[in-house]
């Protein structure tokens, strides 16, 4: 029996003037809620070792997109 646990978007974005594509989406964890992350070729890789893809962990914004920093958050009181 399979679980699906997740969905990947493949979306499209510049670097140093070039069109790239990414994978993008979201991970349950179950109890310990859902994930953001992105996968980037990896553009680093010299050898058969290294690896081809870059996972990223990320914070939502609310609107399925991926933010750059988490947000700030005021700290109350006991």
């Amino acid at each position: 029996m399979q679980k699906q646990i997740g969905a990947l978007w493949v979306k499209e974005y510049t670097k140093d003037g070039e069109a790239k594509k990414m994978l993008s989406g979201t991970i349950d964890l179950g109890v310990m809620g859902e994930v953001d992350i992105a996968i980037f070729p990896n553009d680093q890789k010299k050898e058969a070792k290294h690896p081809d893809y870059r996972i990223i962990l990320g914070n939502s914004n609310g609107k399925g997109e991926m933010k750059t920093k988490p947000e700030k958050t005021k700290k109350e009181p006991f």
